[in-house]
């Protein structure tokens, strides 16, 4: 009885343990690619809050709670909502030389909320504000 030549290519033990070997290299390579794409979505997700918050911030440096303790302002994909409460009550502000000035200053402690138009609240955070009115004309002309 003659022998005959092996077939060319592989054998069924041979295609099962390169499967294997190539698994044993794929799984960790998956769990790296999927651990970044989570590392890169967490990033997103705190890039666009600190995008919400500074937006809020802009908007509520422009906000005097001595003349508007609560409000809202609709910004379009969501609104800034304030509500504030009075820290210090307000006093006559120093102005030199006279020692008073035309305002009265106060400290206010301010609860910001930034709302999407479905009601979610994106942003929440606590802020101290200064107020102040316009009370008497300058001393000095």
């Amino acid at each position: 009885m003659t022998r005959r030549p092996p077939a060319p290519g592989f054998t069924l033990l041979e295609a099962l343990v390169a499967i294997a070997v190539m698994a044993g290299v794929l799984v960790p390579l998956y769990a790296l690619i999927s651990g970044v794409s989570l590392s890169a979505l967490r990033v997103d997700q705190a890039n666009r809050r600190a995008e919400v918050e500074t937006d809020a911030l802009n908007i509520m440096s422009t906000v005097n709670p001595m003349e508007k303790p609560v409000g809202s302002l609709d910004l379009g994909p969501y609104a800034v909502q304030w509500q504030t409460t009075e820290l210090v009550k307000p006093i006559d502000g120093s102005a030199y030389p006279t020692g008073i000035s035309a305002f009265r200053i106060g400290l206010y402690q301010a609860s910001v909320s930034v709302v999407r138009p479905d009601g979610a609240v994106l942003v929440n955070f606590p802020l101290r504000m200064i107020g102040y009115k316009h009370v008497r004309d300058s001393l000095f002309k």
